[in-house]
């Protein structure tokens, strides 16, 4: 019976395992690919050379004879939890020259990134029959090995490589030179006036390593705690003293001398109804009701023992006194209530609802009115409107202060939402809003403007004016990218000036739709200098722009006006490219572009390139504008990469004359041109097209 799933050593690794048999060269194994078979399920045979759609490529992990078979090698490999997104239909193993040795037809299965629930990192292991002793080996880059599973669960990290330093618990707060004997992991704020290798660094947190001193500044914010249970807050770079002890507060005694003027007093029980039998001299009781002895009758008054008889005293409304176990009472109409404790439980002291008619200005009154507002102080606030960005708040009519996110910085649009209650700490010199910690989310859609004569890169991008525009369309990007994905777009509109090279990051953010001038791009100039792309975009990110054009500084290298990586997808509209050094579009390793009514301006090796399973939609009118040489083709796809015409949106090429240089199109290794039979001569171009190696132009 056929074998569904099987490896196999290829042609080409056969006669290199047995020159190497003979005592030739070692084959030297070295990379692990992976492809989804273009779609479908393939049946590899021992004449492949390539895999029919590779999707992703590693270096192997392990290559070591099979202790069990002598005439077998085993070669392992790994896929990290950040990579996926496609089926597993086909693996290869590749050696150092990059020849396929041995081809697998795998069990079809999808590979799902981290966002998508794949929680553990994948491990392969292939078998392969090499039938004698060949000298086969391994070559690894020492900057993609992994570390252990054993060695990630057993390290300790050290405070110090924390992107975010938890509270901690320190051993002292006082001492002035680093102990002699000091514990691995032991942990000491470093006072003014510290010896030795923590002089200097005052402030700052050391953490011995069992080695050396990890000495670290942590944000404000940060609090620590001592082995007598004190907890300190880090405010305006010092640690300060932010919650007194239990034990502080039940121990301490009013002095008896005060007594005649009847402060608020402890006392030792407000329940106990008959008198202790051996009371201390100057004990206090609160008498409750139904008392006995010589306490009947006195309800509501405090009794004190003399030592030698019991003296009874009856304070006035607004007296206070407190238990052993830290509760406070005062006297309100005559009798002792919790009255500390129930307006904590009630908020009514913190609680203040918003009564500002303007948006990003919050103005509270809370009661009493605050005649100051000092570090520390703490206010819950019901929000009446919802947040577009930098926001002030006024308290008790006192000059606005600026509302920051828990990390100091600027709110972003949403961080407050009408109607909801956000607790605000008052830092010294902004409140804090507790909840605005993690990404935020966007709420709506919003628009940023970009303006480089007037912007400034710290601006919120609210409105196109000198107070709020941004400098840089990178700057607009990564404030658009301080919120995580969603179904909201961001807008940013950009004003007519030259700008420098942009690049989407790889993390995931919200879609972008970047707009410049629509009816003249080349207003719009984003140069992306010498060799770095222009306008790239990476991760599983969805980008679109029109009314822009790309150039850069031709310099010799492959990089190019609008390039699209990975997963992610670039739609380009009504924008022109100028002088290019690569292709003036690009999809490459799995990246899409989509590219309608497009202009080329100058000399680039490409017009369109799709490379390593990138793929190009081309719709509407491309218009040759001006001499448009190329220094290889229009249209190149390799490597698995796809152009296709929209069958929707017809192509025309306008002025297609202009093109001085460059062949019609390349089609190799695998690639695939589609033109909706547009025929041999659908691109512009000097010489005619070719096609090799697998290449396929329809």
């Amino acid at each position: 019976m056929a074998q569904n799933y099987f490896s196999i050593v290829t042609n080409v690794g056969r006669n290199k395992l047995a020159l190497s048999a003979a005592g030739g060269e070692e084959v030297t194994i070295t990379h692990f690919a992976i492809g989804d078979g273009n779609g479908a399920e393939v049946n590899p045979t021992a004449a492949s050379t390539a895999l029919v759609r590779e999707v992703w490529r590693t270096q192997v992990e392990s290559v070591e004879i099979d202790p069990l078979n002598p005439s077998a090698v085993l070669v392992t490999a790994i896929i990290p939890t950040n990579v996926g997104g496609w089926w597993m239909r086909e693996f290869g193993i590749f050696d150092r020259a990059g020849d396929m040795i041995a081809v697998a037809k795998p069990v079809s299965q999808y590979k799902s990134t981290a966002l998508e629930g794949q929680l553990e990192d994948i491990r392969y292991e292939f078998q392969i029959i090499i039938g004698e002793t060949a000298n086969v080996t391994m070559l690894v880059d020492p900057s993609v090995l992994l570390a252990s599973r054993d060695f990630v669960e057993k390290r300790k990290v050290p405070v110090a490589q924390l992107s975010l330093t938890p509270w901690v618990p320190v051993k002292s707060m006082t001492v002035t030179a680093p102990p002699a004997n000091a514990a691995a992991w032991d942990t000491y704020v470093i006072p003014n006036g510290a010896t030795g290798a923590w002089a200097g660094k005052a402030g700052g947190v050391a953490e011995w390593t069992g080695a050396a001193w990890n000495i670290f500044v942590p944000k404000d914010g940060h609090g620590i705690g001592l082995p007598d249970g004190r907890v300190f807050l880090r405010v305006a770079g010092t640690y300060i003293e932010w919650l007194a002890s239990r034990e502080w507060v039940t121990s301490r005694k009013t002095p008896v001398e005060r007594l005649n003027s009847l402060p608020w007093l402890s006392v030792q029980s407000v329940t106990l109804t008959a008198p202790p039998a051996a009371p201390a001299a100057g004990d206090i009781y609160l008498i409750p009701a139904g008392s006995i002895g010589k306490w009947a009758g006195q309800a509501g008054k405090l009794a004190e023992w003399s030592g030698t008889d019991w003296t009874f005293i009856a304070p006035r409304d607004g007296h206070g006194v407190s238990l052993p176990d830290g509760r406070v009472f005062e006297r309100i109409g005559g009798a002792y209530v919790e009255k500390i404790a129930q307006d904590v439980q009630s908020g009514r002291w913190v609680y203040v609802e918003d009564a500002s008619p303007d948006v990003n200005r919050v103005v509270v009154s809370p009661t009493p009115a605050l005649t100051a507002l000092t570090a520390g102080l703490g206010l819950r606030v019901k929000a009446k409107n919802s947040s577009t960005g930098k926001s002030v708040m006024a308290v008790s009519g006192l000059p606005d202060k600026e509302l920051v996110r828990l990390d100091g910085s600027t709110l972003y649009d949403s961080d407050i939402v009408a109607g909801g209650i956000y607790d605000f700490i008052y830092d010294g010199a902004k409140f804090r809003v507790l909840s605005a910690l993690s990404t935020p989310q966007l709420r709506r859609p919003i628009t940023l403007h970009v303006n480089a004569a007037i912007g400034n890169d710290a601006n919120d991008g609210s409105a196109n004016d000198a107070a709020h525009a941004i400098a840089s369309i990178q700057g607009a990007v990564d404030q658009a990218f301080a919120y995580g994905p969603g179904p909201y777009t961001v807008t940013i509109r950009v004003a007519a000036a030259t700008y420098g090279r942009v690049r989407i990051p790889e993390r995931v953010g919200p879609t972008l739709s970047i707009i410049g001038d629509v009816a003249t791009p080349g207003n719009v100039v984003i140069n992306g200098g010498a060799g770095a792309d222009t306008f790239s975009v990476y991760g599983s990110n969805v980008v679109s722009v029109s009314g822009v054009r790309a150039q850069m500084i031709q310099s010799g290298t492959e990089r190019s006006g609008f390039i699209s990586y990975g997963q992610s997808t670039l739609n380009v509209d009504r924008c022109e490219t100028g002088a290019i050094d690569g292709a003036s579009l690009q999809a490459y390793g799995g990246g899409v572009i989509n590219v309608s009514n497009h202009r080329f301006t100058s000399s680039s090796r490409f017009m369109y390139r799709a490379n390593v399973g990138g793929r190009i939609s081309i719709a509407g009118t491309q218009t040759l504008v001006g001499v448009v040489p190329l220094g290889s083709a229009a249209a190149q796809a390799d490597n698995g990469g796809v152009i296709v015409a929209s069958p929707s949106n017809p192509v025309t090429f306008v002025n297609r004359e202009n093109l001085a240089a460059g062949a019609r199109y390349r089609v190799i290794m695998n690639g695939l041109i589609d033109t909706v039979g547009g025929g041999p001569n659908f691109f512009p171009g000097v010489g005619d097209g070719a096609t090799s190696t697998g290449g396929q132009y329809v």
